[in-house]
């Protein structure tokens, strides 16, 4: 007879060293506790690494907001089916840690005597530590808290590096006395004891001062304007201190470096300033736009008339910040002042401000720098632009067509001026004037600007320049200028320019290839081969509109040649499906960054052979900072994926679309 085997228990008998948990259950903190405080950080000294206590908590589907601690030789497991089955809500939830420590800070010094921290254990020389006096000796394992902490378990460890017996200095302020014409440095040492050769001033890299071992002060008198580095060193029997330090801006010679004495502006007129000796006013409100400025320098405006003025920092050579207060018609409190209108960033890393200004009124201008950078510039002050210049070249007519806001940013302007290239082709136009056509256009890109008068004012304002083009129907390559302007590198001149050396006739039409009108892209009507779009590279490219994306995709169906350049066409803008059907890039391109520097040349196999190129320099177009070039990868003309390698030639700038399977890629009509 066969013998039958017993079931087991269902659930089964589980050993007192096994504990399940389900979400209802009460008293699982006192559970999971007990058993750390045991197996974990606290009891015995060896802090459980050596117990014989074995653990294992198993937790039913559900959620559960307690906090559990896991110690040695302590297992916790999730029942359900899926790892979301079990989930914790607590603040810590299921972690690790070697105790629970209240956090202390503690100067630790690898290269000197050892130091105990709370849980025992002990800092020695070589980076090594042992506890308990234990014989074994391990490396001190520190978590990089970041901003310059260090932590051992819940221990802050603030490393000062090695100093044997002479140690530097813990802190040392620096503090400027005008009226006094002083300097007064306080200093403090974390080592006990005096040091005992004395204690060594340096200012600007000359000792002026021997002090005696336990000094904590000291006053320098006489102390020329200017920036100033002082060094405090403390002198031991054979060696000295690393130099404690500071830098301090002594009594500044700048006349408006209080707002009480500002100096007045005069519109339109370019005027230096320099913050590199400016101090910061105390009487004057908080920074709300300099990131905590440290320094400042103050001017006032007085309009001669109502209107919006810009203020402009553009060009300064360092990182500037700006900020506007109304003084009102009786200036004299400056803490009094109510900002108006401020700025960080808006020509590059340098600040511009559109203010809204009244006859009558003194405004008060701050110029500081982000963070308390410093420097020189230039300030400007002139109306703002005329507002909404707009226009678009007629085809059917042949005529430019402006058109601008009347009120525009500030007065009535009394008569307004054309320009074209330049050149003034209308004065005189009175005020109420909101529109003007050219009725002489020459072919090509024609840049206009519409110039407004104030009498009141005494002055003069123009609207951005604006760029027309009348289309050259003649010409073999049409490329488009996208890109902002700004850049290092203007590719669509470059690309005319070596397209002409070649025999081409190529035509420049600024903006996107959705505004190219006139037939310019229909092959029946003009003589268009081959389309060129420039977007350019952060932080002056365009993206593709989908009105584009949809002007080249239908130009490539009528067999015009495509290229397309841009460092954010496929990884961060957004790509429209009628382009991304056809630019042989693979979907989901990540954002990249700044390490396209060469470039490898592919035989596109349809009569652009590049392939004798390998390694050709790359010109960045932001110099100063990163391009953010797209990482790209190439897909089969089947439509499945090929990632591309990294590497020279695989991130770059320049992707044109078409049908050849390689980097770089165009489309030729039969025949050219």
């Amino acid at each position: 007879m066969k013998r039958l085997k017993t079931p087991e228990q269902n659930p089964p008998s589980w050993p007192a060293s096994v504990t399940v948990f389900g979400p209802d259950d009460a008293g699982i903190a006192d559970v999971v506790n007990a058993a750390f405080a045991t197996n974990g950080g606290h009891e015995p000294a060896n802090h459980g690494e050596f117990s014989t206590a074995r653990y294992a908590f198993l937790f039913k589907p559900g959620s559960y907001s307690v906090d559990v601690p896991v110690g040695f030789y302590t297992q916790v497991l999730g029942l359900g089916a899926s790892p979301d089955d079990v989930t914790f809500t607590g603040a810590k939830g299921v972690y690790c840690e070697e105790g629970d420590y209240v956090e202390e800070s503690f100067l630790i010094d690898f290269d000197d005597i050892r130091y105990t921290l709370p849980n025992g254990t002990q800092i020695m020389r070589e980076n090594a530590w042992q506890t308990g006096g234990a014989s074994q000796m391990r490396c001190l394992d520190l978590y990089n808290g970041g901003a310059g902490t260090f932590y051992y378990d819940d221990v802050l460890i603030d490393i000062i590096g090695g100093c044997g017996t002479c140690c530097p200095f813990d802190t040392l302020s620096c503090v400027s006395d005008c009226a006094s014409d002083s300097v007064s440095l306080d200093w403090s040492s974390f080592q006990t004891g005096a040091y005992p050769q004395g204690i060594t001033i340096r200012r600007d890299g000359v000792d002026i001062a021997t002090l005696p071992g336990d000094a904590t002060t000291y006053q320098d008198v006489g102390v020329d304007d200017g920036v100033h580095d002082y060094e405090v060193i403390g002198v031991c029997s054979a060696a000295t201190s690393w130099s404690t330090s500071c830098s301090i801006i002594h009594c500044s010679a700048i006349d408006n470096d209080t707002c009480s004495t500002a100096l007045p502006l005069d519109i339109g007129v370019a005027t230096p300033f320099d913050t590199t000796f400016a101090l910061l006013d105390p009487a004057a409100p908080a920074f709300s736009c300099a990131n905590g400025g440290s320094v400042d320098q103050w001017y006032t405006f007085e309009p001669q008339c109502d209107g919006v003025f810009n203020i402009s920092l553009c060009g300064s050579a360092y990182d500037t910040a700006m900020e506007v207060f109304d003084g009102g018609v009786a200036p004299g409190d400056c803490a009094a002042m109510t900002l108006i209108e401020c700025n960080d960033d808006s020509c590059g890393f340098q600040s511009a401000l559109n203010l809204t200004a009244f006859l009558g009124n003194i405004y008060y201008i701050r110029i500081s720098g982000f963070g308390g950078d410093r420097g020189a510039g230039t300030i400007n002050i002139g109306m703002a632009e005329i507002s909404g210049f707009s226009g678009f070249y007629d085809c059917s007519t042949g005529f430019s067509e402006l058109a601008w806001d009347g009120a525009g940013f500030g007065p009535t302007y009394d008569e307004y001026e054309v320009l074209r290239n330049g050149v003034s082709i209308a004065s005189g136009l009175p005020a109420g004037t909101t529109l003007f056509t050219d009725t002489a256009p020459i072919i090509g890109s024609q840049t206009y600007q519409v110039i407004g008068t104030s009498v009141a004012c005494g002055l003069s304002t123009s609207g951005s320049d604006l760029i027309l083009t009348a289309p050259d129907l003649t010409a073999t390559d049409v490329i488009f200028r996208a890109e902002l302007a700004g850049g290092s590198i203007d590719s669509a001149q470059a690309l005319a320019t070596a397209l002409s050396a070649t025999g081409r006739t190529p035509v420049i039409v600024e903006g996107q290839p959705d505004i190219a009108t006139c037939g310019l892209l229909d092959p029946g009507i003009s003589e268009t081969e081959r389309l060129w779009f420039c977007g350019g590279t952060y932080p002056n490219g365009q993206g593709m509109t989908a009105a584009s994306a949809v002007a080249i995709a239908e130009a490539q169906a009528l067999g015009i040649g495509i290229y397309v350049e841009s460092g954010d066409a496929w990884g961060f803008d957004p790509i429209d499906p009628a382009f991304g059907s056809i630019d042989g890039i693979a979907d989901g391109i990540l954002d990249g960054d700044d390490t396209f520097v060469s470039m490898n040349g592919l035989d596109s196999t349809f009569g652009l052979d590049l392939s004798s190129y390998s390694a050709v320099g790359y010109n960045q177009d932001n110099v100063a900072d990163n391009d953010w070039t797209d990482n790209k990868s190439r897909k089969r003309v089947d439509g499945a994926r090929v990632d591309a390698p990294r590497g020279a030639g695989t991130r770059g700038k320049r992707q044109v679309a078409g049908r050849a399977q390689s980097e770089w890629r165009t489309l030729e009509r039969q025949g050219h």
